[in-house]
């Protein structure tokens, strides 16, 4: 089987996940996050369990006894100004190196955040959808977000040339209909 790819990006709590998950149920697609490993190295780094840094409710959370250091922060802190600064395309690469040793398969990956992502998904057949909620607080234009010094892991996403935009402003319903509706656009079928 040729390799399906989808790769996602948007603002925090805009309906990624739920949307991957639409493409993980109904049509056999397996998950990637450039932010797995990481999420693994600090778990190690801080003698925590790696499922506290995928828990979506710790993450404004500070980590006991790191005082100012909630649990976005230090991911933020060790992605970019540790491993990408130091190492760069360490993201990209080792997701890339997932991408290559399979044989083929689905693949939905939930946290493109960086143009040098959405570049490297590209070249693997990926189809890129940047997920918008207006219901949902987002961050700011470009600019703003640079004035106030946001981590660039907060807005760069919005920097990276799309496929397809998916508003998602209805139900879950409604974005599960999405979810289709882009399947069969980018690969045939529903």
């Amino acid at each position: 089987m040729e390799k399906q790819i989808i790769a996602l990006c948007g603002d925090k709590f805009h309906g990624k996940d739920t949307f991957a998950n639409f493409f993980v149920k109904h049509y056999g697609f397996q998950r990637l996050v450039f932010a797995d490993p990481l999420k693994e190295c600090a778990a190690v780094a801080f003698g925590l369990p790696v499922a506290e840094f995928h828990d979506v409710a710790l993450k404004e959370t500070v980590i006991p006894g790191y005082p100012g250091w909630t649990y976005r922060k230090v991911l933020e802190f060790l992605g970019t100004e540790v491993f990408r600064t130091n190492f760069e395309g360490i993201w990209k690469n080792t997701l890339e190196n997932k991408l290559k040793a399979s044989q083929g398969g689905r693949f939905v990956v939930t946290d493109m955040r960086f143009i040098d992502e959405g570049d490297m998904l590209r070249k693997h057949g990926a189809r890129l959808v940047r997920i918008v909620n207006p219901r949902v607080d987002a961050t700011p234009d470009i600019g703003e977000c640079q004035r106030l010094k946001l981590h660039p892991s907060m807005w760069m996403h919005k920097l990276i040339d799309v496929d397809s935009v998916i508003e998602n402003s209805d139900t879950v319903d409604a974005l599960e209909h999405k979810a289709h509706t882009i399947y069969a656009q980018f690969f045939g079928g529903y």
